[in-house]
């Protein structure tokens, strides 16, 4: 595989923590060990791993949609209430 190939299949793919088999990065339970997986963070557009407090992609520039509507509060993506103003995020 080359190195781009092998940087795109990185992007949509990880390992279990548990027992290292490859799930894909939107999984939240691992396929071989049933085991639950913590959320990534990824780009909508793109797939780009992504930090919570980033208001943009940095690979192509989408909107990350963490932030709060209401206060532009940086959200976490899991949240369902924004912790500033108590609005709903859903």
């Amino acid at each position: 595989m080359g190195v781009l190939a092998e940087r795109e299949f990185m992007k949509r793919n990880r390992l279990c923590p548990h027992c290292h088999a490859m799930v894909k990065r939107w999984d939240n339970q691992c396929p071989e060990c049933n085991r639950a997986l913590e959320a990534e963070c990824m780009c909508k557009e793109c797939a780009e791993p992504l930090e919570p407090e980033w208001g943009r992609c940095p690979a192509c520039g989408a909107a990350t949609g963490f932030a709060c509507l209401n206060c532009s509060t940086a959200l976490k993506s899991h949240w369902k209430v924004c912790p500033s103003c108590g609005k709903s995020v859903s």
